[in-house]
């Protein structure tokens, strides 16, 4: 941390097979001048279908004075909220991916028309950003993920796996927002 003027944070597991030296870490890594530790809450050895356990990131919080955050199994707002207890925040990943919403107080939009200003904002953002080839392929993924669960999502799906512009995405979304009769009845079930 002293090689720089930024603030500097670090973000880590419990441990690679337990978390036995999590504090130890925890208090060199402050030592070292770290601003802020962000802890998940499974080794690097567990998968992800396994408990997030965030006892030891509140003994961490304990014995260090910079912010701890926790991370791992966060489901929705509400979810992080109770888990953060004694914790200065929480990070989240895998449940907003396809769903930015999850950690809003509100929950979701009720359809998927009101889903699409946001999912174009985001397509248009990165495609911006990235530029038009590495843009597509990346925001490709993410329209998978927002995909999931609507009428006739797979068909869908096929279609945004092979986009390769902004147009792509403006055409195959409107097309959804409209009504399904612009998809074949056979492809439905």
């Amino acid at each position: 941390a002293n090689a720089t003027h930024l603030p500097v944070s670090v973000k880590t597991r419990l441990g690679w097979t337990d978390s036995s030296d999590l504090i130890e870490f925890g208090q060199k890594a402050e030592q070292a001048g770290a601003n802020m530790i962000c802890i998940h809450g499974r080794t690097y050895q567990e998968p992800y279908k396994c408990a997030a356990d965030w006892q030891p990131i509140y003994d961490l919080k304990a014995s260090v004075s910079i912010p701890v955050l926790g991370n791992g199994g966060i489901t929705s707002y509400d979810d992080g909220m109770r888990l953060c207890g004694p914790l200065d925040g929480f990070l989240t990943g895998q449940a907003t991916f396809g769903n930015p919403w999850a950690l809003s107080p509100d929950g979701p939009p009720s359809t998927f028309k009101e889903k699409s200003t946001v999912i174009l904002n985001h397509a248009q953002w990165l495609i911006e950003s990235k530029g038009e080839r590495i843009g597509t392929q990346e925001i490709r993924k993410h329209l998978l993920a927002y995909a999931k669960g609507f009428h006739c999502a797979k068909y869908v799906r096929q279609r945004l796996a092979h986009i390769d512009s902004m147009d792509d995405v403006i055409e195959i979304i409107h097309q959804v927002c409209e009504q399904s009769t612009h998809v074949p009845a056979a492809v439905t079930a």
